[in-house]
């Protein structure tokens, strides 16, 4: 399970092991979370926050950033991050 929080972090979960997190990604989004969308690999999340034009991929295995992807027009203040086929 993962959460994304306030503080711009995000914290994966495992029902298993408790309430407190396993792990923890932390220090690369600087506003809060509005959407969290798991990759088909079940290890990267696409992230979006309030700050609105960027898209960062994160790797929960290796608990960073992979890459984002920043443009204006990809300014949506409902910030849903989605997976389209090519």
């Amino acid at each position: 399970m993962y959460s994304g929080h306030a503080d711009g972090s995000v914290r994966v979960y495992s029902i298993s092991q408790g309430n407190s997190p396993v792990s923890q990604i932390r220090g690369i989004i600087d506003y809060s979370i509005t959407s969290l969308t798991l990759l088909s690999n079940r290890h990267q999340i696409l992230a979006t926050s309030m700050e609105g034009s960027v898209v960062h991929l994160l790797d929960l295995k290796m608990n960073k950033s992979v890459t984002k992807y920043e443009q204006q027009k990809f300014y949506n203040s409902a910030g849903h991050a989605t997976i389209s086929p090519s």
